[in-house]
């Protein structure tokens, strides 16, 4: 190849790469719009909800709400399923190696799938090897992910019997162990012909499966990235109409010198009043408004609303305010523009005063933004009620 043809080759591949960065760029801005706009109504919805769900509803009302909250819930899901398999594969994601106490983060997820078990009726079986460390060290969310996936899945496909977790030692060493976590269910089975494919995204083995038990086989997916992340593979036994097996192993460190677990302390339901507190509520969407101000208000808040970042700067300016809730997206001035502003201002009690970020984005690298305007804290739509209390009392107990 001569010169001038090397030339045009390398011109060729620039132009290639600047077109494939464009496109990423754009289906982030996709990922984006679509997240946000997906998630603001269902964060009313979600919101409303559980609102009329503690007002003491009928029996019938029960059952109407719980439906509505379970379908909403699952779309999240959905929506949370997608923004981990672009975490995965924009290389955005990065193993914590934090202590884990290995038989209390399994029994914390067997709790979260009681109700419906119980409501299948199926039987939990959860078996774990005494000879394992008491506390090792891995990335504990991955974990929860990886058999939270496992275990919704084995649920999923099976109307009676049992479901099996099970966690083995498979080797030690000094200074690490190589862990076997398994869960076993006596659901449909799986046509051997079908396993491979079944970690295909949007794929569950056949159509008449995925139209019987709903889903969008985002889970498995998720999992077998998540383990190649882990430098580890999901290993899968079946036999239709008699169950699954679905495995996998990590090797996992063990600290050197273990750190003594602190007792939990025994935390109230109630939760305290916030009486006193002065709360700005910015945000744009009128349903989340009443959402938002519902629960600030029986929490015994006083709180006032700004539309957009614009009207919110000029607020903190006339009134002085403990806390802001501050959306992101908004006409005018977003939520990013508004607390970079906001930690300029000269006036030392106006710039430091705490702002947790309230979005339906969920985007990326939304954290990340989030922190570089000087936001302090940052909590995802549909919010938690009780994650939105907790956050805003830790700063009310610094008043």
């Amino acid at each position: 190849m001569n010169e001038e043809n090397l030339l045009k080759e390398i011109e060729k591949l620039k132009l290639e790469k600047e077109e494939a960065l464009k496109l990423a760029e754009n289906q982030k801005f996709f990922l984006a719009s679509i997240t946000h706009e997906i998630r603001t109504p269902l964060s009313a919805i979600i919101g409303m909800t559980n609102i009329l769900l503690e007002e003491s509803p009928s029996d019938k009302q029960v059952e109407v709400l719980k439906t509505m909250k379970f379908s909403a819930d699952n779309l999240v899901k959905f929506l949370n399923d997608i923004l981990n398999i672009a975490k995965i594969e924009s290389g955005k994601i990065e193993l914590e190696e934090i202590e884990i106490n290995l038989t209390e983060l399994v029994n914390n997820i067997k709790q979260s799938f009681m109700s419906i078990l119980k409501q299948k009726q199926l039987e939990f079986i959860l078996k774990i090897d005494p000879r394992i460390p008491n506390i090792i060290l891995g990335d504990s969310l991955r974990i929860t992910q990886l058999l939270t996936n496992l275990i919704s899945n084995a649920i999923k496909f099976t109307d009676s019997g049992s479901i099996t977790v099970t966690i083995l030692l498979k080797d030690s060493r000094a200074n690490f162990v190589e862990v076997e976590f398994s869960v076993i269910d006596t659901g449909i089975g799986i046509p051997k012909d079908k396993i491979d494919s079944i970690f295909d995204s949007f794929t569950q083995g056949e159509i008449n499966i995925s139209r019987k038990f709903g889903g969008t086989g985002l889970g498995l997916t998720i999992t077998k990235k998540i383990l190649s992340l882990m430098e580890s593979k999901i290993q899968v036994e079946s036999e239709i109409n008699k169950g699954s097996k679905f495995s996998f192993s990590l090797f996992l460190k063990v600290p050197m010198v273990p750190i003594p677990q602190p007792k939990p302390k025994e935390q109230s339901q109630e939760k305290q009043s916030l009486k006193g507190l002065q709360l700005l509520l910015v945000e744009d969407n009128i349903s989340n408004q009443k959402v938002a101000t519902r629960y600030l208000q029986k929490w015994d808040i006083d709180v006032d609303i700004a539309e957009n970042g614009v009207i919110c700067l000029e607020k903190i300016k006339q009134k002085e305010y403990d806390i802001i809730l501050m959306d992101l997206q908004m006409p005018e001035m977003d939520g990013y523009t508004a607390s970079s502003e906001i930690r300029k201002l000269e006036d030392t009690k106006l710039k430091q005063i705490p702002i947790i970020a309230l979005t339906a984005s969920a985007l990326l690298d939304t954290s990340a933004k989030v922190e570089q305007a000087g936001m302090n804290e940052y909590l995802t739509k549909p919010f938690v009620p009780n994650d939105l209390y907790k956050t805003i009392a830790k700063y009310y107990k610094k008043f």
